[in-house]
């Protein structure tokens, strides 16, 4: 196998060696392969931070052998009479195709494996954002894999697989709050505040609470994830610009926060004190908050919406704000919803998308920029697996993972390989990534990819793109775990 091994590096070495400026060749390094190439971004030390001393990141030691896909991580360098150099155990792997095979890291489920060592589980397998493989999926560092994400306006938030919270960008909501006995799952962002569902299926909210739309009779500021009292087990909650909803178990909608455009959908506009369910003998199965609206689907495949109008983002054919769920004409079973700040998207069992309400960016996607009072099919020839409006955007993934935006693509919001101001149609973005999630904000957008890693491009002034950067993005960039 070491022969084998050395011929296919050879190879490997063949396409992933480039050429520095001098012209002298430079050889990636481990993390560069691990880390960029394989989740489709170049290896540029200027896009990851380095850690000294990591082999799993730009700036590991000369020498460090790249990690080929389908084999375990292999490392350089042995002490003593063999095994693992004592500073490199922790990253819970050992053995090189060389010759360094005669030990295998502790913890490993075999005293030896021959020609290769076995990965060791740390932290109980739960990933943690630490330069090691915790939980030996072959993927370091991977700690938003199972994760959930949101955003809006100039705010990102993201959940770990192990239940931890981290919002950066604008506004009053961000911070990073360790995993605690709730272990924080789905979850969404406001104009200045966030709500999440812990496991106990309740709601958790933060940050500005002047209208009462992170927690019902707090404090104007609410520092720290709280709960919120909700008589019912809570399956998804989602946040408007200054109000926000949830969904149970049982299809009941809760609401709670501003009311100034009757977007609590309780038949009135005046202020609403606490959270009010929406009193609709209906079985609810998805719900989502524009900036001043909101949109629910039901069990069935019909959709209602509810709250401001002023560009027809409610499809009642006026311009009157709608103080209780109205239903919504779509001709398919719709199976999402997704409300953006003045518009919004339906996506239906046949995989195509219904947009409706502001078009002045072309966010709809019927290639005009002619605002609709009624939904329009956006993208005739192209089918979708998910769908998420922002701001004046819109994107949705295939069913590959690959992701397409329309829209506003001012300061490059959209990732498209093109410099023009807007996109009238669905058009191919974020390069050869794949994702399992996709979120568009106020000017900016955030994946989680299939790897499991974060990626943000498009406006980063306010810090929504994360990692410290607070300039744009035309291109998906890798947010680090830390």
């Amino acid at each position: 196998m070491g022969v084998w091994m050395v011929v296919l590096l050879g190879v490997w070495c063949q396409a992933g060696c480039g050429m520095t400026d001098d012209s002298a060749q430079r050889t990636w390094s481990l993390g560069e392969v691990a880390q960029g190439q394989e989740d489709g971004d170049s290896p540029d030390a200027d896009t990851y931070e380095t850690r000294e001393g990591d082999p799993l990141r730009p700036g590991a030691s000369e020498g460090g052998l790249p990690r080929l896909p389908g084999f375990p991580q292999v490392l350089p360098e042995c002490s003593g009479e063999g095994g693992c150099p004592g500073e490199r155990l922790e990253s819970g792997w050992c053995g090189d195709p060389s010759g360094c095979k005669d030990r295998c890291a502790e913890g490993s489920d075999a005293a030896a494996q021959g020609d290769e060592c076995v990965c060791a589980p740390q932290n109980e397998g739960v990933e943690m954002c630490d330069g090691n493989d915790d939980d030996c999926d072959g993927i370091v560092d991977n700690i938003y894999a199972d994760g959930h994400l949101a955003a809006r306006g100039d705010l990102t938030c993201v959940t770990s697989r192990a239940g931890a919270l981290r919002c950066f960008g604008g506004g009053e909501a961000t911070g990073v709050w360790p995993a605690t006995q709730a272990r924080l799952g789905q979850v969404s962002a406001g104009r200045g505040h966030g709500c999440a569902v812990g496991a106990d299926a309740q709601v958790y909210c933060w940050g500005d609470n002047h209208f009462g739309q992170a927690l019902p009779g707090g404090a104007a500021f609410v520092s720290a994830p709280t709960r919120v009292e909700l008589n019912a087990d809570i399956v998804k909650v989602d946040s408007g610009a200054d109000h926000s909803c949830a969904l149970s178990t049982a299809g009941e909608v809760y609401c709670w926060g501003r009311n100034q455009y009757s977007q609590l959908g309780v038949g009135t506009s005046v202020p609403v004190d606490g959270a009010v369910e929406i009193e609709a003998v209906l079985d609810f199965v998805d719900l989502s908050l524009g900036a001043d609206h909101a949109c629910a689907a039901t069990r069935d495949g019909r959709m209602l919406c509810w709250g401001a109008n002023h560009f027809g983002q409610t499809a009642q054919g006026d311009f009157d704000a709608i103080n209780v769920p109205s239903w919504v004409d779509i001709p398919d079973y719709v199976t999402q919803v997704s409300a953006g700040a003045a518009h919004t998207c339906a996506l239906t069992e046949q995989e195509r998308i219904y947009c409706w309400g502001n078009n002045e960016q072309g966010q709809l996607g019927d290639g005009t920029t002619t605002s609709r009072m009624h939904p329009r099919v956006a993208g005739e020839e192209v089918l979708f697996k998910s769908v998420t409006a922002g701001g004046s955007r819109t994107c949705a993934l295939r069913g590959s993972g690959r992701v397409y935006c329309w829209g506003d693509n001012q300061q490059g919001s959209l990732g498209v390989d093109g410099v023009a101001s807007s996109y009238l149609e669905p058009t191919p973005a974020a390069g050869a990534l794949e994702f399992s999630e996709i979120r568009a904000g106020g000017r900016h957008i955030c994946g989680l990819t299939l790897r499991g890693y974060l990626q943000c491009w498009g406006r980063g002034q306010d810090g929504q793109l994360g990692g410290g950067a607070q300039t744009q993005q035309r291109r998906p960039r890798r947010v680090d775990c830390r």
